[in-house]
């Protein structure tokens, strides 16, 4: 059981209190800095930006400083502090042979006074108290505190807790956007809105909930990153993955016919075809070679035909559709894929393209020959 003294509950000022102390300080120069630099030269957009952020951490300390008054969890120890010197008064001992069993103020806490032990029972407003005498704790494995030991036992405080998981989800969202080869959060496939939203999802409902460790968080994160890229590894590996995954463009329009067919496989309506095609500056479908519905739901409208370039072959996959609309056939299509008079099987070119009647070929690096 811990006892604690007079001097302790009297100055109990934690090893965060100065820390917070010293980052005020620090902000407090540094943003005096930044709004003399960015009011002496505004053309300057770093000074800007660093006052803009400087502004932020000041709104951020307000908020914590108004949040802790509103907790009264600074005023607690002195109060045991101040109850302790009432009792030294009354019972005429010195304050340094009164402890307290706690450094929150309330009914029912133990006080010990010299050898004696006591109960602590207060009125409705905590300004008179009554001892109520109880049995010694001679037995007891009493630990008397004296004085603050300096901890850096960070993990404990809310607002770390909170801003390590929130620079942990910061973190796996940027490593996610890279090692998926995009510079954005685009989404052009469901795999990319599952990862958009459920990563979201999962970073606001968990940074809130105290119950979650850093630990367990960051675990949920990685357990995600492992279903986002296993589906991308077999949906760019397989026909069946790729298809139920990403899906495959198709043409929806060819030489101002509409395969109003297709248009409702895809779930769009007359209205969102009209909108895409506004989009694209096109107002009479007649006038349209070919229109195809892409995978993110968007349709690219072709109005020269001749000038059409069709990606037969992309990652490795034929692509049939587009191998069907350049009339040509797997065996035409085996009996071109050459370059500089070497054989190549469809799954060693990365990209292969077919316009007004030529080839173009890009193989895998490790494909190429020597």
């Amino acid at each position: 059981m811990n006892l604690y003294t007079y001097n302790f509950l009297n100055q109990n000022h934690s090893t965060m209190d100065y820390i917070f102390l010293f980052l005020v300080i620090g902000v407090g120069l540094i943003f005096a800095f930044s709004v003399y630099k960015y009011l002496k030269n505004r053309s300057d957009l770093k000074f800007r930006d660093l006052f803009i952020l400087l502004s932020l951490v000041v709104a951020f300390i307000i908020g914590v400083q108004i949040n802790n008054i509103n907790s009264n969890s600074l005023s607690n120890s002195h109060e045991v502090a101040h109850l302790l010197k009432q009792i030294s008064h009354d019972q005429n001992v010195s304050t340094n042979d009164i402890y307290a069993d706690s450094t929150n103020l309330s009914d029912g806490m133990l006080i010990k006074v010299k050898n004696q032990y006591y109960t602590v029972q207060l009125d409705n407003k905590h300004t008179g108290y009554r001892l109520a005498e109880t049995k010694s704790l001679a037995s007891e494995n009493i630990n008397y505190i004296t004085k603050n030991s300096i901890s850096f036992n960070l993990a404990d405080n809310n607002y770390v807790t909170l801003g390590l998981k929130l620079l942990i989800g910061f973190i796996m969202i940027v490593v996610q956007i890279n090692l998926s080869g995009k510079s954005n959060l685009s989404q052009s496939t469901v795999i990319d809105q599952m990862q958009n939203y459920v990563l979201g999802g999962i970073i606001g409902g968990m940074i809130y909930s105290q119950t979650i460790t850093i630990l367990e968080f960051t675990l949920v994160l990685l357990l995600w990153s492992i279903i986002i890229f296993s589906s991308r590894f077999m949906s760019q590996n397989t026909k069946i993955f790729h298809h139920l995954l990403i899906g495959n463009p198709f043409t929806v329009i060819k030489n101002g016919k509409v395969d109003v067919a297709a248009i409702l496989r895809a779930g769009m309506t007359a209205d969102d075809l009209l909108f895409n095609l506004r989009t694209s500056g096109i107002h009479n479908i007649h006038d349209i070679d070919e229109a195809v519905f892409e995978r993110n739901g968007s349709i690219t409208v072709s109005d020269d035909d001749s000038q059409r370039v069709y990606s037969i072959i992309v990652d490795g996959n034929i692509n049939d559709n587009e191998l069907k609309a350049a009339h040509l056939n797997q065996t035409v299509l085996k009996e071109h894929l050459q370059i500089n008079g070497q054989q190549y099987a469809s799954d060693q070119i990365f990209l292969g393209q077919f316009q007004n009647g030529e080839f173009y070929l890009l193989p895998y690096p490790n494909q190429e020959q020597e």
